[in-house]
């Protein structure tokens, strides 16, 4: 009996564990459209450091101000392709007949290409703070670096994407240049 209820309790602990893989601890192969059906893959990421915002439907309330924020922040290092930002809408739970509706909110809105993740693979392979803007920061091997979820604007937090974008800048591809970010821009 005892060898029964130890192998009953070891079952229901590998299916939990099955159930709920570790968060990917590198930049996961994706290929998802944009709001304007363009497709964008890992592949567009990879050789640079890179952030992903990532927000779900409550998240997108602050996205705008993060992403005016970072970009702010990160001005020369956009321009020179040393960093590039990539933003995920989280729509994979959108019935179907609402989603032309979604579309059109983020193409009136566009401020630069919206991935749509439909299927929810960003969700899955990192497991983002619901409700939050979520910041994923890999560096030029596609390793995850950091990764931050906030509502409001928080300084702690940016100060915290600033640095870990500087050192993933810093630790970037051979031959690359250096390119510190100046979190007092």
């Amino acid at each position: 009996m005892l060898h029964r209820t130890i192998i009953i309790g070891l079952l229901l602990v590998s299916m939990a564990a099955a159930q709920d893989p570790a968060p990917a601890d590198t930049l996961i192969a994706f290929t998802m459209p944009d709001q304007f059906d363009a497709e964008h893959t890992a592949t567009d990421l990879r050789g640079t450091t890179a952030l992903v915002i990532w927000a779900d439907r409550k998240g997108n309330d602050h996205r705008r101000r993060w992403v005016k924020t970072i970009a702010r922040k990160l001005r020369r290092e956009l321009a020179e392709g040393t960093v590039v930002l990539h933003q995920v809408a989280h729509v994979q739970g959108v019935p179907g007949f609402v989603k032309g509706r979604v579309l059109d909110s983020f193409r009136e809105e566009a401020d630069g290409p919206m991935l749509m993740d439909w299927e929810g693979v960003f969700d899955a392979a990192y497991t983002p703070t619901d409700d939050h803007l979520n910041v994923l920061v890999f560096d030029a091997d596609g390793r995850l670096a950091h990764q931050a979820a906030a509502t409001g604007l928080d300084q702690g937090v940016l100060d915290g994407i600033l640095n870990a974008v500087r050192a993933a800048v810093a630790d970037g591809p051979p031959g690359m240049p250096s390119s510190p970010v100046r979190a007092t821009d």
